[in-house]
């Protein structure tokens, strides 16, 4: 039958009504699959708190340290050379630019040798002729002798002055030998010096350094002593320090360590002094203190501004933490204090360092960003006895919960260089005050 527009409207709507009802069915279906055993619609498990991290924490203790005063300086190379020619010629290859690294022994100019080369062949044939020779008196010689023998096993049948004949003739043979092998020495002598003199033309490092200029180039003609690179020695940079004549007696003595900080780089090294020059300023009654400093990386360079920590022999009782409880980020250093099984960062300043404690100070509160659990955002200022995370600090955020293994303190460590004296002891305690 043929249905008007008001039946074919009932119709489509009838169809929509029952496909809803049928979609709120199957929603309600899915939920009651999504509820656990009781039927209640708890939390899906992704939401779950995640388990405590396992770490272990240190008491931040006091220790005594030795105050130090800071003085300038720079840096300089160990060696500074100017290589120069031993030979005469026409450069013909420069092998090397100023900020190349250089080996000891590697060449880094070659001067013409196209006459050096013959006079060494011309060399080498006079020590031929002069070898030919050689053996020819030694059979003249060899001829002597055997005719000096056959003359005297005759015996009475020869003549005395045939004898003596032959007696000379044999002596002037070995004069002849010697001679020619005189020739020979004087002929090798001469190979060995045309020999020099070609080595002479090649123009090799003395030492393992970096090339700072070249003083010649490709074409142009040097003579003996003309410079042509220089080199610097980068394997033994030291510190210059202009120590005041006040603290010239903390470290004059065998084995006295200063730290030396060159912050252009970022860098820190505690190295022995290598010689305290006996001449002060006669103005600001600085003396110049040498500190030879490793440079395996050949990072430290030449000109660097350099600052060392002298030690003035006054202690003071700093509050210090494990080495490894430092943390950093964009905004400086910290450190995760473990309080109530929670892992909350504490914002501290870096006041001195040496073996595995760091000294440090507390630097205001530290709000690291977005934390998990109750206590998220939160922080606390370091003090004596708070247990600091020393290890799996890498792997808590701020406010996350922790289980946590107390570490026997370590023992305390004397600054290098420095008298040792331990927390607690009567004379730690003395340094202290």
């Amino acid at each position: 039958m043929r249905l008007g527009p008001s039946d074919a409207r009932r119709s489509r709507a009838r169809a929509a009504a029952a496909w809803a009802v049928c979609v709120a069915l199957g929603l309600c279906a899915s939920g009651a699959h999504g509820q656990g055993p009781s039927g209640g619609g708890g939390p899906p498990a992704g939401n779950a708190a995640p388990p405590p991290a396992n770490v272990v924490v240190e008491a931040a203790r006091i220790e005594p340290l030795e105050r130090t005063r800071e003085v300038t300086g720079q840096l300089r190379v160990g060696r500074r050379s100017v290589l120069a020619s031993e030979g005469v010629g026409l450069v013909v290859t420069m092998d090397v630019e100023p900020g190349d690294t250089i080996d000891r022994g590697q060449v880094v100019a070659r001067l013409d040798s196209a006459q050096a080369r013959l006079a060494v062949g011309r060399a080498l044939a006079a020590v031929a002729v002069r070898r030919a020779v050689l053996a020819e008196r030694s059979a003249d010689r060899d001829r002597a002798g055997a005719e000096l023998a056959r003359f005297d096993s005759a015996g009475e049948s020869v003549a005395p002055l045939e004898l003596e004949n032959r007696r000379a003739l044999l002596a002037i043979a070995d004069a002849q030998v010697m001679a020619a092998e005189a020739d020979v020495g004087t002929a090798i002598a001469d190979l060995d010096e045309a020999r020099r003199r070609e080595q002479k033309l090649v123009i090799a490092a003395p030492f393992r350094g970096r090339v700072v200029s070249r003083r010649t180039d490709i074409g142009q003609w040097i003579r003996e002593g003309d410079p042509v690179v220089e080199v610097v020695d980068l394997e033994s940079v030291e510190a210059v320090l202009d120590v005041p004549e006040s603290l010239i007696a903390r470290i004059d003595a065998p084995g006295a360590i200063v730290r030396v900080v060159i912050g252009g780089i970022g860098a820190e090294i505690d190295a022995a002094v290598t010689a305290i020059v006996p001449d002060a300023d006669p103005l600001a009654r600085l003396f110049p203190v040498r500190v030879r400093l490793p440079n395996p990386e050949g990072r430290l360079r030449p000109g660097m501004s350099a600052s060392g920590l002298i030690p003035t022999g006054r202690f003071e009782p700093v509050l210090t933490v494990s080495r490894d409880a430092i943390r950093r980020d964009d905004s400086g250093e910290y450190v995760f204090v473990e309080r109530g099984g929670v892992a909350l960062p504490a914002r501290v300043r870096r006041v001195d360092a040496w073996g595995g404690r760091v000294a440090v100070e507390p630097a205001g509160t530290a709000r690291l960003g977005a934390a998990q659990g109750p206590d998220a955002g939160a922080s606390v200022t370091i003090a004596q006895g708070a247990m600091v995370i020393v290890e799996g600090n890498e792997r808590v955020t701020a406010g996350a919960p922790v289980k946590s293994t107390v570490r026997q303190a370590t023992p305390a460590e004397p600054r290098p260089g420095a008298a040792p004296a331990r927390a607690g002891t009567a004379e730690g305690l003395r340094r202290a005050g």
